[in-house]
């Protein structure tokens, strides 16, 4: 079976080595694992998603719906017994989690953006919107060159110069391209004649399926076009790979998911599934504990 890469223990060492662990289902009528990452502060205990981690937790490997339940009965009892303050975690595209609304979880569904059928170039290609394709070809008039030799410092150096400040640390993005580039990711960059880097995106694969993780674009450097015209360079690279689908892992920002959108990239749900406790909330209106 194709485990998804955020599901893959290589995965989970990376962004979390040593912290993480995971509870396995191995009977008669199927096989089911949850990988989770368990935390503590003071005297509250949670359970949150690993940092560039977009899904993570229960996945089914064989069974049926019973199996399935099963597990789920066994999961809230153990989760139960860890008194956990806060329980956070999105479920991969598929997941159902049924039983757990009923044991005072709150479900929210989220969305990322998928394109599939990266092999036909032409079709893809009439499938983008037309203000994206002028931004294309914007970035083509630029005589922009596609890089895959960006260090993961020059990346995050790059992150800073967009973002402000980057949500993660430097340290797991390094861990990240040393456990995966080049044999399971890349770090693309478009760079211009004079050697300057418009925009940059780290992309990781699985079996067949391709994730944009995380990109850059410098402020002045947003209207060159770079940052569409790199997309989409990684989307005849990796069609030309074999991959059948690229996975933008999607944003819940209006805009962002907008410019997804524009691709031709159509919206895959997901659950996020969060239980936060009387004493949870108390302590995160107190201080910023979570």
């Amino acid at each position: 079976m194709d485990i998804p890469l955020f599901l893959r223990d290589a995965w989970w060492d990376a962004v979390a080595p040593d912290a993480w662990e995971v509870w396995v289902f191995d009977e008669a009528d199927g096989q089911a694992f949850f990988l989770f990452l368990p935390g503590r502060k003071a005297f509250l205990r949670y359970v949150v998603p690993p940092q560039l981690t977009p899904f993570q937790g229960f996945y089914l490997l064989s069974g049926g719906t019973a199996f399935a339940e099963k597990c789920q009965h066994r999961l809230l009892e153990r989760l139960r017994a860890m008194r956990l303050s806060l329980f956070e975690m999105n479920v991969a595209p598929g997941m159902v989690f049924s039983l757990f609304e009923g044991a005072g979880y709150r479900r929210t569904s989220r969305v990322t953006y998928r394109l599939y059928g990266l092999a036909d170039t032409r079709s893809l290609w009439k499938g983008i919107a037309y203000k994206k394709k002028s931004e294309i070809r914007k970035g083509e008039r630029l005589q922009l060159a596609l890089s895959d030799t960006l260090t993961p410092d020059d990346f995050y150096a790059l992150m800073e110069r967009d973002h402000g400040r980057v949500w993660f640390p430097p340290e797991l993005l390094r861990r990240l391209c040393d456990r995966f580039l080049p044999g399971q990711g890349e770090l693309l960059a478009a760079v211009d004649p004079q050697g300057r880097c418009l925009a940059a995106a780290l992309l990781v694969w699985d079996d067949s399926t391709v994730y944009y993780l995380c990109c850059a674009t410098p402020r002045e450097h947003r209207r060159t076009g770079a940052s569409a015209w790199l997309i989409w360079q990684a989307l005849q690279r990796y069609g030309g790979r074999g991959f059948s689908c690229f996975d933008f892992e999607g944003n819940m920002v209006k805009s962002i998911a907008f410019s997804y959108r524009r691709f031709g990239a159509v919206p895959a749900s997901f659950d996020q599934w969060r239980r936060l406790t009387f004493l949870g909330h108390i302590a995160r209106g107190v201080k910023r504990i979570f």
